[in-house]
């Protein structure tokens, strides 16, 4: 019963026992999987003999499953459809991997490392923790990382890698950041902070020293699914492969996401192979399997955006729209002075077809762009609502947002401009010869968040900082394809 609404790809998956990778391409039905594989492993254990029943029954019942999700937003989602399963989430963990180590590794045992000695006292061990750290607010860094580049006369539109490897090395290797870092770091210590990339590394520190604790949280999880492993950082796998060989008779790891949609490389995200990823497993045995049907957009709009595909599978459209005539169009005649009113028409278009607001999406190639192309638009389009978060997607607004903003959502109509070299991709991108498997991955998430219209544009007339012309992307220049006039 629990599996009847499943593909034989998805049951398959689902039920597959030891350690899994998962590919799976957009719409294919990923988050309902990952649910359905904890609900699955929590509806069949194996109590074991009947001499032990009891004593099986009192372990199963204290063992959880755990879901490491890429947002907040993501558990939310998969915690609400175990609810709506009737299935009890008292045993299930869902969040990101950040919360996971905050809430099961360092809170309770910070005081296992060095720099946390003076919290070592159980009976003021909550006073004093307290006292003697805190998770920096994103923002505050964002802000203490924006004073530092003003003052070191850094460009501020030059990304820093504030992350480390499981070495305690920085990843970012730019030498004119070195005095950015230091005093970063500096002022977090005096002010008693710790950022989200310290505590993952106090976190890995912590389960090499304590094989105990890595054994007991390895025994409690019996269960590890990895959302979007894709963009899994370094350090994080190394924090996940240490539970799992803590205890691989008991703990298994359910991998799942898509290589072809890894576009976090720059914020250290790493879309390890199998053999990769084994590798972190000691050898393990890991099973590959694919869901290569999607149920979220027109066959028309799927075999437009495998043109970008790195990996070699077929995906077929078998959802609503799958037969549907979608609209694909590409305009790269248009001045840059124009995109407000063009984008005004797309929009008119689709709202014209009956297409509720919050089924429309327009991507801009860079976050600086999201406000003032918001306020442009709502000038022209006054009975219209227009929104930068996704959790608003459920009410009445058209998103208004960026490539990595959407990654995972899905509308009926995305209108897409700036598709320029140097915008998509980055020129940092470009300088590092990442250029084209950037380029690709980012062309196939913003064309896979399509239903049913796809609007592409890249724009002329606009000029780099040495006035030289922005080009059309190369690879989207590349494609032999027969777009629609609209």
């Amino acid at each position: 019963m629990l599996l009847e609404e499943l593909s034989e790809e998805q049951k398959k998956a689902v039920t597959q026992s030891g350690n899994v990778l998962l590919t799976a391409c957009p719409g294919s039905g990923k988050t309902r999987v990952i649910v359905y594989k904890l609900a699955y492993v929590l509806a069949n254990r194996d109590i074991g003999d009947d001499k032990n029943a009891e004593i099986g029954v009192w372990e199963q019942s204290h063992k959880m499953v755990l879901a490491l999700t890429f947002t907040v937003r993501a558990a939310e989602e998969m915690s609400k459809r175990l609810e709506a399963m009737n299935i009890d989430t008292s045993r299930v963990w869902a969040g990101t991997i950040h919360a996971f180590c905050l809430k099961w590794i360092f809170e309770p045992y910070h005081q296992e490392l060095p720099e946390f000695k003076g919290t070592a006292d159980k009976n003021v061990k909550a006073v004093m923790s307290e006292q003697y750290f805190k998770i920096a607010d994103e923002d505050f860094c964002k802000e203490l990382i924006a004073r530092l580049k003003e003052k070191y006369r850094i460009n501020p539109a030059e990304s820093i890698n504030l992350k480390f490897d499981r070495f305690g090395q920085p990843l970012e290797k730019a030498s004119k950041f070195s005095d950015i870092l230091s005093e970063y770091h500096k002022t977090l210590k005096q002010k008693n902070l710790i950022d989200f990339d310290l505590l993952l590394f106090y976190s890995y520190r912590i389960l090499l020293q304590s094989k105990e604790l890595t054994l007991k949280l390895a025994a409690m999880f019996e269960l590890i699914c990895v959302d979007e492993y894709q963009d899994t950082q370094d350090l994080q796998y190394a924090i996940i492969s240490l539970l799992v060989k803590a205890n691989p008779s008991k703990t298994s790891v359910f991998f799942v996401g898509d290589v072809d949609q890894a576009i976090y490389k720059s914020l250290g995200g790493i879309a390890k192979t199998h053999s990769e990823i084994r590798g972190e497993l000691g050898g393990m045995p890991l099973k590959a399997l694919n869901l290569s049907a999607n149920y979220r957009s027109s066959q028309r709009i799927i075999d437009f955006y495998m043109n970008f595909q790195q990996q070699n599978i077929k995906i077929k459209g078998l959802g609503k729209y799958a037969k549907e005539k979608a609209l694909v169009s590409l305009n790269r005649d248009i001045h840059h002075a124009d995109i407000v009113p063009e984008i005004v028409r797309l929009i008119k278009l689709s709202l014209s077809k009956g297409i509720p607001e919050n089924e429309i999406c327009v991507l801009v190639p860079q976050w600086w762009l999201v406000t003032s192309i918001s306020k442009q638009l709502m000038k022209l389009l006054p009975e219209c609502h227009f929104s930068s978060s996704i959790a608003r997607k459920t009410a009445s607004s058209i998103i208004v947002n960026t490539c990595m903003g959407v990654k995972g959502e899905e509308f009926e109509t995305v209108i897409a401009y700036g598709l320029l070299r140097g915008y998509v991709p980055h020129w940092s991108a470009i300088i590092s010869g990442d250029e084209r498997e950037t380029s690709q991955r980012l062309l196939y998430v913003i064309a896979s968040r399509a239903k049913l219209n796809l609007h592409l544009i890249a724009e002329r007339g606009r000029v780099t900082n040495n006035g030289k012309p922005y080009e059309i992307n190369q690879e989207l220049d590349e494609v032999g394809f027969t777009y629609d006039l609209v």
